[in-house]
């Protein structure tokens, strides 16, 4: 790896998604959940939004564009992710409901 890639790589492992804030919005649905399941809803959390940020970035290229990602590339990102794998998880979409918005 390069040393700007190790870096990346480095700040990838030590970030995370804050289990308190997995547990509040499982709450919010009326369902209580264990520290360890909270972590494992973190991890998947994470894997889900490095490999949004990958494709935006591929977005960014195919786009010819540059510097810091966007909203644009960030959706187009979830477009294609959706149209690729077919849905996000095996729940049915909420109905009128987005999870990015213009």
């Amino acid at each position: 790896m390069t040393p700007e890639q190790l870096e990346r790589f480095n700040i990838f492992r030590r970030s995370g998604l804050n289990k308190t804030a997995i547990k509040k919005v499982a709450a919010h649905s009326d369902h209580q959940m264990s520290n360890g399941m909270a972590q494992l809803m973190s991890g998947v959390g994470k894997v889900f939004v490095g490999e949004i940020v990958a494709k935006a970035r591929d977005v960014q290229l195919q786009w010819g564009d540059s510097g810091p990602l966007t909203p644009a590339h960030i959706r187009e990102a979830y477009r294609l992710y959706k149209s690729e794998t077919g849905s996000i998880g095996p729940a049915k979409p909420l109905r009128g409901k987005k999870l990015f918005r213009k």
